[in-house]
């Protein structure tokens, strides 16, 4: 096999020189999962006949089916269709060389659009499949064209994301020419790139031509690597076999050899594991590198804010302006903690699927002007048909739940994820008050009184037969994010889901730092909330207790619970204070902090500071009369936290503005302009407010009573 005459020498690359330990795991990883080889792949029956034999009676389908004739004449809608179904029935066709049964390298999902397209798209698709296996230039210029293509008529059929993008055009490319192109499997692939380089080998973004050519890099230099081991692989059908093997492979509990394997959800590979698990900086660390592997921005203070929300409460409201990027948090979370899995362990997979791109572990819903009722979300019994009809959020509770009925005592239950998008563009308390409840009582939701349902004995559920329970408790392994923008279109938030939730703020835009991904801009990294002890899996405890309240006041600042307590005296004055569930949940809040990100006391109080912000401040919203004197007063306790003696005029919110890391002291208009307020006169520590994040926007409030005669937390 000669180096693809498309791909850039293997010296001249960043992806040619494989890192020696990756190697050795990777022949190591190879050898126990496939314990019948026999050492050199063309001599080897049994790696043949499991991996070669039925990709290559694929190859000579397609290769029947799509030759370059059929592409010369113009292509009308008929010839078109035909082109759609004959490429389904290739990709679905049971196949001798895997028992009768069907391919199963991509999932069924990845060719059920080719069944639902119009005749307009069915010939823009057909010509694309011309041009990819027949037309000019070298493959990866191909791909390109091809993905700019498909990429979004799959997603007008419901079938998005970066995977489908990378798995679907290369199979068809190795099929075609097994010489020089390889299959991309994104769990595949994302494992062996950080296992050679620490990092994945593609962006979170459709799969272009730049991508494709430094994955033929990685594979030569991979192919050279199997030739000096004396395996002399015969095309990329082989290479791509061994590397499947290989990365796929995770031992028994013994762990002779450790190689924690992706699952692929919703086909966006982020690279959150590697070799035993780990990667150098911890499951924090590769979180960030992540997000700025995608191009996207956020301080790790947000990102640390936004992983300890969840894991204290799992319910946390995401607002800001739009576009700052509160889907884009939320997805790459879910993404980061998506399951690990060996070929062996993935539930209810068959083996070589392309890692459920059915979003295994999260969903983004979105959230209709037209909800009422929980109909949207949790669907409903239909009397005339008898069946359930389900919702994309009910069927990811049942994955949730089956997951934990599933661990049992054996591990701990994977995490999943919903995104509720726009979540107030409908009355949130219609259409979210059944699961609000049963989230915060534990008692289970009712769906339905009908036992064939249950048993899935109707072909109930959707269309696919999901037995759906009459009753459905929340599973724990369920984290929730709402996602806000506030204009003429939404409702605005009762306190009643305020205070069941976390509220974080998204309105910081750095356009210098737009498209580079660097999260360290303008002092961003100066945060003493870095979350270095973050678990590989996030909390999933009970309910915060009072317990939660209990340990932080055994934290070694003892005045963190003063703070509270003399934010809920001031409330209580005017009948706005907070119940022992808010008190409760700050407790969680702060702990979770110090467990994860130390317990110095920059670190606690930063986190005492966020909880105020986030579980006390959103729930007040009124006019001037109502709210003028209890803010001014919470704003002197902010400065102070009521720990302290300060003048009402050095704690004056006039003589104050926020900035972008807090808020600072502004020139008094009766003095010397070089005079700054406060003057040493005062207590010195209010030149460094004790909770500045809640300060500043209690500022801003504040400034919005003033100029407007109202005022909210969620703007």
């Amino acid at each position: 096999m000669s180096p693809p005459p498309d791909t850039p020498a293997t010296e001249a690359s960043e992806f040619g020189a494989l890192d020696p330990d990756g190697v050795a795991q990777l022949r190591e990883a190879f050898l126990a999962d496939f314990e019948d080889f026999a050492g050199k792949l063309p001599d080897d029956e049994f790696f043949n006949s499991n991996e070669r034999y039925y990709k290559l009676e694929l190859a000579e389908l397609l290769r029947e089916a799509m030759g370059p004739e059929r592409f010369v004449a113009e292509m009308d809608a008929g010839a078109a269709q035909a082109v759609a179904a004959d490429l389904r029935a290739v990709l679905t066709k049971p196949l001798r060389g895997s028992d009768n049964r069907p391919q199963n390298l991509l999932n069924w999902r990845y060719s059920e659009f080719l069944s639902k397209m119009d005749d307009a798209e069915a010939v823009e698709f057909a010509r694309a499949v011309g041009d990819l296996l027949h037309g000019e230039g070298p493959s990866p210029e191909r791909l390109e064209r091809f993905n700019a293509v498909f990429a979004p008529l799959a997603a007008r059929h419901g079938t998005s994301g970066p995977a489908i993008t990378r798995s679907f055009p290369t199979l068809l490319l190795m099929l075609n020419d097994p010489e020089h192109d390889i299959y991309v499997r994104s769990d595949t692939f994302s494992t062996l790139g950080r296992m050679m380089f620490g990092r994945p080998l593609y962006r979170n973004a459709p799969f272009d031509a730049e991508q494709y050519r430094d994955i033929l890099t990685v594979s030569r230099a991979v192919f050279n690597t199997l030739e000096e081991w004396g395996w002399r692989p015969r095309d990329m059908i082989d290479l791509q076999s061994v590397i499947w093997r290989a990365t796929s492979y995770k031992p028994p509990d013994d762990g002779a050899v450790a190689i924690a394997v992706d699952v692929d959800i919703d086909a966006t590979a982020t690279g959150t594991e590697s070799v035993d698990g780990q990667s150098p900086g911890g499951s924090y660390e590769r979180l960030l590198h992540a997000l700025a592997d995608q191009r996207l921005y956020f301080p790790p203070e947000l990102v640390s804010n936004y992983l300890l929300a969840l894991q204290a409460k799992r319910l946390v409201i995401l607002t800001g302006i739009s576009g700052t990027g509160k889907t884009k948090l939320a997805q790459a979370v879910a993404q980061h903690f998506r399951p690990v899995h060996s070929r062996k362990q993935v539930i209810g997979l068959e083996e070589g699927t392309e890692a459920t791109t059915d979003r295994l572990n999260y969903a983004v819903i979105a959230v209709h002007p037209d909800w009422t009722d929980r109909r949207g979300l949790l669907g409903f019994h239909n009397p005339l048909t008898g069946a359930y009809v389900t919702t994309p959020f009910l069927r990811l509770l049942l994955r949730a739940r089956a997951d934990v009925a599933v661990a049992a005592d054996a591990r701990k239950p994977h995490p999943y994820f919903v995104v509720l998008d726009e979540m107030n563009l409908a009355r949130v308390e219609h259409y979210f008050a059944d699961f609000l409840s049963a989230l915060e009582s534990g008692e289970p939701l009712h769906l339905h009184d009908d036992p064939r349902i249950e048993h899935g004995l109707s072909g109930a559920g959707d269309e696919d037969g999901i037995a759906v329970p009459r009753e459905l408790t929340i599973p724990r392994n369920l984290f929730i994010t709402g996602t806000v923008n506030v204009d003429e279109t939404t409702y605005m938030f009762s306190p009643k889901v305020l205070d069941r939730a976390f509220t974080i703020e998204l309105n910081t835009v750095d356009l210098a730092a737009l498209g580079i991904g660097v999260s360290g801009r303008r002092g961003a990294d100066a945060t003493p909330l870095r979350l270095e002890r973050l678990p590989e899996m996030p909390v999933q405890g009970e309910r915060p207790s009072a317990e939660d309240w209990r340990r932080l006041r055994e934290l070694p600042e003892e005045d963190l619970a003063a703070v509270v307590m003399a934010f809920h005296d001031e409330m209580a004055r005017v009948n706005r204070h907070f119940g022992y569930r808010v008190a409760n949940e700050i407790g969680r809040f702060v702990t979770l902090a110090a467990e994860q990100a130390g317990d110095d006391p920059d670190t606690l109080w930063a986190a005492m500071d966020l909880s105020v912000l986030q579980k006390i401040l959103p729930k007040f919203h009124g006019t001037q009369q109502e709210l003028q004197d209890v803010l001014q007063a919470l704003f002197r306790l902010a400065m102070t936290g009521g720990l302290r003696d300060a003048s009402s005029e050095a704690t004056d919110w006039r003589r104050w503005t926020p900035s972008r890391d807090g808020i600072h002291a502004v020139a008094d208009e009766r003095s010397p302009a070089d005079e700054r307020l406060p003057t040493e006169a005062d207590d010195q520590a209010i030149t460094s407010p004790l909770l500045p994040r809640s300060a500043a926007k209690l500022w801003r409030m504040l400034d919005r009573l003033e100029r407007q005669g109202f005022t909210s937390f969620i703007e």
